[in-house]
């Protein structure tokens, strides 16, 4: 977990000002070269899951170790869709919940979310990322969680019935 400092303008009273940002960082390593990765299913549940900003964080190595590149990836949008599917076809094969942290899911870095390595890098890119209200922040990501893989609302139906004689629509609902 990553926490920001308390802002100590005095803009406003204490018990007003704005919570700052905290975040739920995993870190990764990969070789210099390589575009993806695995991360146990369980991890990425917790991570995908959580209302507050959370990523991955991942470094890549060059053959000498050193930091070559840096990506940030966040757990919104695509790629949370992307885990929340992957959950939902293993629920589907009949893999049971205490069975889901064998399982890996494969995540691939893309140029976009390349950043430097240095601590300033990473605190830009959360920072612009996930904006200055943390409650704002999780507001849409709750209800995020709550659409995502649905077009408009998660259930929606719709019925018409036109019986020719008042006993038909019993009938029809009695089977």
């Amino acid at each position: 977990i990553v926490e920001f400092p308390l802002d100590k303008a005095k803009e406003t009273t204490l018990d007003k000002r704005i919570s700052p940002l905290s975040c739920h960082i995993q870190l990764k390593t990969m070789k210099d070269g390589n575009k993806s990765f695995k991360m146990r299913l369980t991890s990425a549940e917790r991570l995908a899951k959580e209302v507050k900003p959370a990523f991955v964080y991942v470094f890549l190595v060059n053959e000498k170790l050193q930091f070559a590149r840096s990506y940030i990836l966040h757990f919104t949008g695509d790629r949370l869709s992307a885990f929340l599917k992957k959950l939902r076809v293993e629920e589907l094969k009949g893999t049971s919940p205490n069975k889901i942290n064998k399982k890996t899911i494969s995540i691939t870095v893309r140029d976009i979310e390349c950043i430097g390595t240095t601590g300033e890098s990473l605190r830009g890119a959360l920072v612009s990322t996930c904006g200055n209200d943390i409650y704002d922040y999780m507001v849409k990501k709750s209800e995020e969680l709550k659409c995502l893989g649905y077009t408009e609302s998660p259930y929606k139906g719709a019925m018409t019935l036109l019986p020719s004689y008042e006993d038909e629509i019993v009938d029809a609902f009695l089977g």
